[in-house]
């Protein structure tokens, strides 16, 4: 994408429709490894169960504690207003009402989220019951449900809204838009104070640095960092609080209710850049600078992320893409690695290893694409994703890739990769085990990206 600023007096410059290009038929390639001498076969019926009841909290589904324990063929040995003790064989869980950590076998467990009683029900992170039980989880994205399989049993746990509790302190106001309690404009001091030393840091398409925090991808968030002040924001979970009453999961008309139209164009001195319109994103003018809000449109257009740049950061940027370099694609492909984690752990999967030799490849077909000019999963000399792998002499079981190009950041790139359903899948996908990202640039800044995707 290009942006002209013709001449030295006031000019306009309609930027007609941000072209996006992100190849629609992502690859996956699977090679079953099977024992030639095993023989017999048993076929068992499978018992499929809906407990329902099941909400979403900060990206982990909380469970009816008890219902779900009972489920999975554990006794109940107590239950009262403080705890819930269960006994499966040799097993024992006790949870405890406000506490962050469970019981198991005595062991003192830590959990996603403490155990919270609404009304008679005790609620407790469904992840850390099932697989204390032996349990196996994934996510069914289609169902909007966890689902345990266990023994011969398939426990489909469809998630509703968040508890109304929940959801009034999700959507109390505050002064400034916040984001876990740190507002644009805080001190870096008080962002150290506040939410620790971060898991990483890297190089923005704006200048400033992004600080990443997150728990194993739990809780994920980050905040943009410039000459010891904070002057962005990003988070993908509910620990959002502004003056409008802005909370994760509004609708896109709520999201227009409480802020008015969105923005159509923004004006960098002397040259006005028009914004096209898309079901992904909106952008509006708020006192602190440029507020994004990304749509998850496999979820009903609901709220998913939001992005805060601050004014400075934002007119600093004199183009639509930042001058490339080594340093911002490798710090461009740690960012999307950390917000494909953070995707999956969002929908209650485990987030991935980095692989070396996978990046290498990535990055070698980014490169590729960048310096001849093409955009697809096959390069010019006709191999595939799977081709250049084992050129590389890496085996694998599974294997799947993404591209994507055009986007001037990574947050913008991964949020539409999750808009399309084919990548969508990819990300998503509870077989993967590791993730290589590469990311290169063309003579015009544009970068390229290249998610691939691996189980060995």
């Amino acid at each position: 994408m290009r942006y002209y600023n013709r001449g030295s007096g006031f000019s306009i410059f309609f930027f007609i429709a941000v072209i996006v290009f992100v190849w629609w038929y992502p690859f996956e390639e699977t090679e079953e490894l099977r024992d030639e001498s095993f023989q017999n076969t048993e076929t068992l019926s499978t018992e499929k169960v809906s407990l329902e009841g099941s909400v979403m909290k900060d990206g982990h589904t909380m469970a009816p504690a008890v219902r779900l324990l009972e489920e999975m063929d554990a006794v109940i040995i107590e239950n009262d207003a403080e705890a819930v003790t269960a006994e499966k064989g040799d097993i024992t869980i006790e949870l405890t009402e406000g506490s962050g950590s469970a019981s198991l076998n005595g062991e003192e467990a830590e959990l996603e989220l403490p155990a919270n009683r609404e009304g008679n029900t005790l609620y407790a992170p469904a992840r850390f019951i099932a697989e204390s039980l032996g349990g196996e989880v994934s996510w069914e994205d289609a169902e909007h449900a966890m689902l345990i399989e266990y023994d011969n049993k398939e426990i489909l746990a469809p998630v509703e809204q968040p508890l109304e509790e929940e959801q009034s302190q999700a959507q109390g106001n505050a002064d400034m838009f916040q984001a876990a309690g740190i507002s644009v404009g805080d001190d870096v001091n008080l962002l150290e104070q506040m939410w620790g030393e971060p898991e990483r840091i890297t190089e923005s398409h704006y200048g400033f640095e992004w600080y990443a925090y997150h728990d194993n991808y739990k809780n994920f968030r980050m905040a943009g960092v410039a000459d010891g002040e904070v002057t962005a924001l990003y988070t993908n979970t509910s620990e959002v609080r502004s003056p409008e009453g802005l909370s994760q999961n509004l609708s896109r008309q709520e999201v227009r209710d409480k802020m008015g139209d969105p923005e159509t164009a923004i004006v960098k001195g002397n040259t006005r850049y028009s914004l096209s319109e898309t079901e992904e994103s909106d952008l509006f003018p708020i006192e602190e600078g440029y507020l994004t809000v990304y749509y998850d449109i496999h979820q009903d257009n609901k709220a998913t992320a939001y992005q805060l740049i601050g004014e400075d950061a934002e007119q600093s940027l004199s183009g639509y893409y930042a001058e490339g370099s080594a340093q911002l694609a490798e710090d461009f492909s740690r960012q999307m690695f950390d917000l494909v984690n953070a995707d999956r752990v969002e929908f209650d999967l485990d987030p991935l290893d980095w692989n070396d030799e996978i990046a290498a490849v990535s990055i070698d077909h980014s490169e590729d694409m960048a310096e001849q000019q093409y955009f697809s999963h096959e390069n010019l000399e006709g191999a595939s994703p799977f081709d250049r792998i084992r050129e590389a002499g890496i085996s694998y079981t599974r294997a799947g890739e993404n591209i994507a190009s055009g986007q001037p950041s990574a947050v913008m790139a991964q949020r539409g990769l999750m808009n399309s359903p084919g990548h969508r899948e990819n990300i998503l996908n509870q077989y993967y085990r590791e993730l290589g990202v590469g990311t290169a640039f063309d003579m015009e800044n544009r970068p390229f990206y290249t998610q691939k995707f691996y189980t060995r």
